[in-house]
């Protein structure tokens, strides 16, 4: 899948800043509990293929709540409509969610 190609080659072009950054936003609360990075982790972490339709799920929720043009928030139906009409192409590849069921186009 060359959009999960590029997903892993950006997954593991990140740097110690990066990881930093995403350690910094972990709970910090119980020692060795949460994961904390290290600089080669992700050049060698090996995720499913299917972490990608993960990874899409969250970026396809993220983008509809940015769509949602509220500064106090959003609602689920506000969630809903951005989601039928948003596509984008993911770490998955094309992704497009059907406007009747607004589960994922299958064809997508």
């Amino acid at each position: 899948i060359p959009s999960y190609d590029a997903f892993l080659s950006e997954l593991r072009s990140l740097n110690m800043e990066d990881i930093e950054y995403f350690n910094s936003k972990q709970p910090q609360d119980i020692d060795d509990y949460y994961f904390q990075g290290n600089a080669g982790y992700f050049k060698t972490f090996e995720p499913e293929r299917e972490t990608a339709f993960a990874y899409d799920s969250v970026m396809a929720f993220g983008l509809a709540a940015c769509a949602s043009d509220s500064e106090e928030g959003f609602t689920g139906p506000q969630i809903l409509e951005a989601l039928r009409a948003k596509s984008f192409t993911g770490a998955s590849g094309l992704v497009r969610m059907d406007p009747e069921t607004t589960s994922r186009d299958p064809f997508s």
